[in-house]
């Protein structure tokens, strides 16, 4: 009796204790293999129930924790994003302030004020965008064109680098 209790029950619950301590670990692939169902004398009984039950709860916290990685990437990415969008136009802001803060010509302090404007209305519109940023980027935004005038994009990159170069004598 000994001999069949420690074959039917004591080995199965060691394979169990086993499997468990391996996704404690952190093996989430680990599954309880189900007995062969052509081996069973009296059909499956509540440890074969407890087994599936343990598949079916790795299997569960596998995924769960696939997602919790997905969303700490997404959450790094939507992080580096931010900090660079936002640095850009910040910094020139800073630069403008620094560069027109000795200066009293009042037609280069209305060109640099309507410059300064200009990247606080852009860092506006990021900080607008922000919220939308996360559920485009996870799963993905079409691509919007419009037309752009170069002459306009050539002249508001020469107003943006016109009071350094003039600072620097370049």
């Amino acid at each position: 009796g000994l001999y069949v209790a420690d074959r039917g029950l004591v080995r199965r619950i060691l394979r169990m204790e086993r499997a468990t301590r391996r996704v404690t670990e952190g093996d989430y692939t680990h599954r309880i293999k189900p007995r062969d169902p052509g081996k069973l004398v009296l059909g499956p009984d509540e440890i074969d129930d407890l087994a599936d039950d343990f598949n079916r709860m790795v299997e569960h916290v596998q995924h769960s924790h696939q997602a919790l990685k997905d969303a700490n990437e997404l959450k790094f990415d939507f992080i580096s994003v931010a900090s660079h969008e936002l640095r850009t136009p910040v910094s020139y802001i800073m630069g403008m302030v620094r560069l027109v803060g000795n200066d009293a010509d009042p037609d280069r302090l209305r060109k640099a004020l309507d410059s300064i404007a200009c990247k606080t209305q852009r860092l506006s519109a990021i900080i607008q965008t922000m919220f939308k940023l996360m559920p485009a980027q996870r799963y993905g935004e079409a691509v919007h064109y419009n037309e752009v005038s170069v002459s306009q994009l050539l002249e508001d990159a020469y107003l943006d680098c016109h009071p350094f170069a003039d600072q620097r004598g370049q």
